[in-house]
């Protein structure tokens, strides 16, 4: 950095500006004091001044004389501003902030629950999380399932593992409940074969077996809510009949809106 005497350079530049050389800065000078515009002091008003960053604060005095240094010169650091003779109660400096609102649950996982941020621009905040293990903690799943005929093999293997499921999850707790869904596509052309026939029975076409019995096509289908009877739940799975549609691409992410 290279710092130039002021007779270099003509008031307005002394005043309002920086000169750079090849890279290096040239910064001009009063009586050893710089005079270029800082962060805060190219704001023109309170909201502005707080979006600088951190650092800057606003003199809101009206008596305050703000013409001496040009524009933005309500805006600065709050010691400046107090050098300046700003009135303490008459700065404007807003902090960042962060709360714990709500009531933190003593049983859950992860603390705090639930926090309201408040951030100034450039600014940033920490916050410290804790994790504990529950016994006990409640498990939900809800298994949704492509139900198309080509997909069908996992439906088959949702019912052959409910038993090793619903142990694997009691071994860790005993409040574990499980819901069913299915989906397929929107049951519209291009999606499905539009014939009357192909939405009675969509598996009439492409599967090459015309003794085979599938349901009428669907978008998402909500079947089992959640519950702790796993048996129910594994009849529901078997009872369940594949469908089927046009286009390879399903509508898995339409049915994870819905449910």
């Amino acid at each position: 950095m290279v710092i130039v005497d002021a007779d270099w350079v003509n008031e307005s530049d002394r005043i309002a500006h920086c000169i750079y050389w090849g890279g290096l800065v040239a910064l001009p000078v009063n009586g050893g004091k710089c005079n270029c515009f800082t962060q805060c002091q190219l704001a023109r008003n309170c909201q502005e001044c707080m979006g600088r960053g951190p650092p800057c604060a606003w003199c809101f005095d009206d008596a305050y004389d703000d013409t001496a240094e040009g524009p933005g010169y309500r805006c600065a650091e709050r010691d400046v501003l107090l050098e300046r003779n700003c009135p303490a109660d008459k700065i404007e400096s807003q902090n960042s902030t962060l709360v714990d609102v709500g009531s933190q649950d003593t049983d859950a996982q992860l603390t705090p629950v639930r926090q309201k941020v408040s951030v100034r621009p450039h600014d940033s905040l920490r916050t410290d999380f804790t994790f504990q293990s529950i016994t006990d903690y409640p498990v939900d799943i809800y298994f949704l399932v492509d139900q198309s005929y080509t997909m069908r093999d996992d439906l088959e293997t949702v019912s052959r593992l409910t038993k090793d499921i619903a142990n694997s999850f009691t071994a860790v707790t005993k409040d574990l409940r499980m819901g069913f869904g299915a989906f397929v596509d929107k049951p519209v052309f291009p999606f499905i074969v539009p014939t009357p026939e192909a939405q009675v029975n969509p598996c009439l076409y492409g599967v090459g077996n015309q003794d085979l019995q599938c349901d009428p096509p669907f978008l998402y289908k909500h079947i089992l809510s959640l519950t702790g009877d796993f048996a129910e739940f594994e009849r529901k799975t078997i009872l369940s009949r594949p469908s089927g549609n046009l286009d390879s691409p399903e509508g898995g992410l339409d049915a994870l809106l819905q449910v």
